[in-house]
């Protein structure tokens, strides 16, 4: 089959690209940052520039057969930097909803009758962290946090999606998501227009050179994130499917704690000076937690089958990807 991914040049997209072609898929990507061409040459992979929010630039893709596409180009706040008294909510939407329709458009006008997409956890923020999300769970989110032009525009994009189903019978699917670790460019982000460090880039900095790892707040505290890996592996089960459509959550069986992140990543990046110690502060708050995405549909309909459900084995292949260079060098 042959899959078109748009946002090839994205940090989700570079995995998806690799999980389809180890698959055995014909990929077409898209992006607009020429610096990734040479990579795709390298693949076999046609890299054609496209900007969604100008849906002229699509017909480059006009001379190719898709059998369905996934999209992974959008506007996030954690990639923005800016006055956090500024708005920008019709950014968002233009990017993430109207971005969506052109493709859309498109699709439908070349034959093709899927497009798979992304939606963020964050639309059920204010649940407790004892409650589990099911696809079924109505929205609970902040109309005043920095991602609630993000939530917005996502529900609406989500709300295309759904109409072009039920208007024109695609088999559209909506994947929702929880933060993703892996090689990328996520060193540092932005929350609430400014620019901070990770703090798993912090316990990789500090397990590298052997200093203290500490966590703040109560060490319990869930954290949902997925691998970069197995996001890919979902999104190619999606695109691979005959009969989904809708929402899907993405997530492990369990989320993981924050001092079994920062255990994992002491072990994996040990070096020359030995493990980290880790310890607790529970005085210094931390980000808080968000409830479980249930993941029941997604295996039982796309057949969803993660790898990295274990933080040791998650943090332990985050590392050989950095060793190994590629994608490392994409993002620097």
């Amino acid at each position: 089959m042959r899959f078109l991914v748009i946002g090839g040049s994205s940090f989700i997209g570079v995995y998806a690209v690799d999980e389809l072609l180890a698959r055995g898929h014909e990929v077409i990507a898209t992006g607009r940052n020429q610096n990734f061409k040479a990579h795709y040459e390298r693949l076999g992979v046609p890299y054609v520039m496209v900007d969604m929010v100008e849906p002229g630039t699509l017909s480059a893709l006009d001379g190719w057969k898709i059998d369905a596409a996934v999209s992974l180009a959008a506007r996030m706040p954690a990639n923005i930097e800016k006055d956090s008294e500024s708005e920008d909510i019709a950014d968002f939407i233009q990017t993430n909803v109207v971005g969506t329709i052109n493709l859309l458009n498109w699709l439908r006008g070349h034959g093709v009758n899927r497009l798979v997409d992304i939606v963020s956890r964050f639309d059920c923020r204010l649940y407790p962290a004892e409650a589990i999300i099911t696809e079924e769970t109505r929205p609970m989110f902040s109309y005043t946090d920095d991602h609630a032009a993000y939530v917005v525009s996502n529900n609406e994009k989500a709300e295309m999606l759904r109409y072009y189903n039920e208007r024109y019978g695609m088999k559209n699917i909506w994947l929702r998501i929880p933060s993703i670790y892996g090689v990328g460019p996520h060193g540092s982000f932005a929350k609430d227009g400014v620019v901070i460090k990770s703090g798993l880039q912090i316990f990789m900095e500090r397990a590298a050179i052997g200093e203290e790892i500490t966590v703040f707040g109560d060490p319990d505290t869930p954290k949902d994130v997925l691998y970069v890996k197995d996001m890919a592996r979902a999104i190619a089960d999606a695109l691979e499917s005959s009969d989904g459509q809708g929402l899907y959550n993405v997530s492990y069986d369990e989320n993981f704690s924050i001092l079994e992140l920062a255990e994992a990543t002491a072990r994996a990046f040990a070096g020359e000076c030995g493990e980290s110690e880790v310890s607790s502060d529970p005085s210094r708050p931390n980000n808080g937690s968000f409830p479980r995405m249930d993941n029941t549909k997604i295996k039982e309909e796309l057949g969803f089958r993660p790898l990295y459900g274990d933080p040791y084995v998650l943090m332990e292949d985050y590392r050989r990807e950095l060793e190994r260079g590629e994608h490392a060098r994409l993002f620097s």
